[in-house]
């Protein structure tokens, strides 16, 4: 058996392992290996354990500790290194599809990069997986994503990168990605039963049918009250900036969250919250919605208003009309029957 000690010199404090042997009928000690300029605790100095183990914590300890030396990392800089031992593993233990699969998914880890790997909790992953839901992925592409991400802190963990490897629940793949809206009678009943900051964000996404990531992106000095306009950066090739008008009404709600231009509008900081509190306010009045539910509503309504879809493609932010037309309108059949008046049987223009 053998053990765990740290021993402090004039040169430097080693970690090393050390063995309990008999020579010559004699209880001895002989040091197996050690490690120079250690400064954590093991957390299980002076126990008795096996050469084995000694020696994989040892190695641990070394690898966490030139971390220590050098400089935390980021999951960007993570998934490099997986990426360099996952190449290794082509034809041996996973098949080349497998690797150009996950090179393919690699992109679509932004939202993480630059996330310190320590820092990286299951509220981190959940966020992220909300990230992904609002980015018109079908659920089955979210945990695939997923599953890649679990790859890499696997890794980390493997590696004494990272202590826990947080919990990834996976979203059902039976569900249709088409999202719930709110009708106006609902919209109606959610403003009143909704107070402060959650008000400001019902009424805000409702009226101008941001994306999720785009309001959380938003600082003070991207709106201009004055011109009455919302400047929206973007660096997603995919879904461009774009600049949108701000009607009057809404001006008096923004006013109290206008703070110096470089800071951030909206007024949360998680998206998880975020997600959990509009899906308390749903149940509320009896309908499953999320924060993705608000951008539709409002692409419905300005339909239901006659509202051109060219238009609300240019307003929603879209590449094209298809996207507008097949994910965010949703016209309530009742509000479709003023327009039986346009028939040219009702205005006279065919005789019968």
């Amino acid at each position: 058996m053998a053990f765990l000690k740290k021993h402090k010199r004039e040169s430097g404090t080693y970690i090393y392992i050390a063995e309990s042997i008999i020579v010559d009928g004699k209880k001895t000690v002989r040091l197996v290996d050690y490690f120079k300029n250690g400064n954590k605790s093991l957390g299980i100095l002076g126990k008795t354990i096996t050469i084995g183990r000694a020696k994989r914590l040892l190695a641990k300890y070394i690898t966490r500790s030139k971390i220590d030396a050098t400089e935390e990392l980021t999951f960007r800089s993570l998934t490099l290194k997986f990426i360099s031992y996952y190449k290794t593993q082509v034809d041996r233990t996973i098949q080349r599809r497998t690797y150009e699969l996950f090179i393919e998914m690699v992109a679509k880890f932004d939202f993480l990069n630059h996330h310190l790997i320590a820092d990286i909790s299951t509220s981190t992953i959940e966020d992220f997986k909300v990230d992904l839901c609002e980015s018109d992925l079908s659920n089955r592409t979210v945990n695939m994503i997923l599953s890649e991400i679990k790859k890499v802190l696997s890794y980390a963990r493997d590696h004494s990168y990272l202590d826990q490897l947080p919990v990834f629940k996976r979203l059902s793949e039976s569900s249709s990605r088409l999202t719930n809206r709110l009708t106006r009678n609902q919209l109606n009943e959610i403003l009143k039963i909704s107070t402060g900051d959650i008000y400001y964000y019902f009424f805000f996404m409702c009226f101008t049918g941001l994306r999720t990531f785009e309001e959380s992106n938003l600082l003070c000095g991207d709106i201009d009250l004055d011109k009455k306009l919302i400047h929206i950066k973007s660096n997603n090739k995919l879904k461009p900036s774009r600049t949108i008008p701000i009607h009057e009404t809404l001006i008096p709600f923004l006013k109290p969250y206008m703070k110096e231009p470089g800071d951030r509008f909206s007024p949360f900081n998680s998206r998880h919250t975020l997600y959990a509190t509009i899906k308390a306010y749903g149940n509320k009045i009896g309908v499953k919605i999320s924060p993705r539910s608000l951008r539709k509503t409002y692409g419905s309504l300005m339909a239901e208003n006659g509202v051109p879809i060219i238009v609300l493609k240019e307003l929603m932010g879209h590449n094209n009309v298809e996207t507008t037309a097949k994910y965010y309108i949703d016209i309530q059949a009742s509000s479709l029957s003023p327009y039986l008046d346009k028939h040219p049987l009702i205005n006279k223009e065919v005789s019968f």
